[in-house]
């Protein structure tokens, strides 16, 4: 919660401000927020065209967060 409180305030200062929207979107995937999370690093990709090669890593990481998540629940659903 202090991660997202932080970002969340860098952001009032600084609008615009690039890696933390993309730190809180890969926060909020995190934190099981995954929608939130993928919109907000999606927005960042649609508004900063010239920076997408800083953005991929982000969404890439939420992508992979979720997958990985994804299979551990699937993974702890089945008894050996």
């Amino acid at each position: 919660k202090n991660s997202l409180n932080y970002y969340k305030k860098t952001l009032k200062l600084e609008p615009k401000h690039l890696k933390a929207k993309l730190s809180l979107g890969l926060l909020y995937v995190m934190l099981g927020n995954e929608e939130k999370g993928i919109r907000i690093i999606k927005a960042c990709q649609k508004d900063n065209v010239v920076y997408n090669w800083q953005i991929e890593p982000y969404l890439n990481s939420a992508y992979t967060f979720i997958t990985n998540k994804m299979l551990n629940e699937e993974y702890e659903g089945h008894s050996i």
